[in-house]
């Protein structure tokens, strides 16, 4: 058998290796998507604004979203933010939503280290 028929299966195997390894690049350490934006004005309750709650450290890096267009006069853009839920963090998307009553304005949720110890305070409508 001679080198040059050997080629032809050699090149086909190798190339068809190649492709079921595929080639992923990023950058930094892995980060699933975020959850899809909840539905237009679907705040659930919770805890008043400003409750703080004692977490077991800082959240995740906070995820770059795109903010939709408007779904009408009155709306106001909620960013997303991680929450403390259920002993973990979760992702809250950000989502369009109306005030409750006319006049409230939306505080955001937010993370602090605060007398030595991460604390979660929580964001809502005031």
């Amino acid at each position: 058998m001679s080198l040059r028929s050997l080629a032809h299966p050699v090149v086909i195997l190798s190339t068809g290796l190649l492709l079921l390894t595929g080639c992923v690049i990023g950058e930094g350490p892995y980060q699933p998507a975020p959850p899809e934006a909840a539905p237009v004005g679907t705040e659930q309750p919770g805890p008043p604004p400003g409750t703080e709650v004692v977490v077991v450290g800082p959240p995740p890096p906070v995820y770059q979203e795109s903010i939709t267009v408007s779904p009408g006069v009155g709306f106001v853009w909620i960013p997303g933010v991680w929450v403390w839920g259920g002993g973990q963090w979760v992702w809250q998307a950000g989502h369009w939503a109306r005030p409750p009553r006319p006049g409230m304005r939306w505080i955001a949720a937010r993370y602090v280290f605060l007398r030595g110890r991460h604390v979660f305070i929580h964001g809502g409508w005031r």
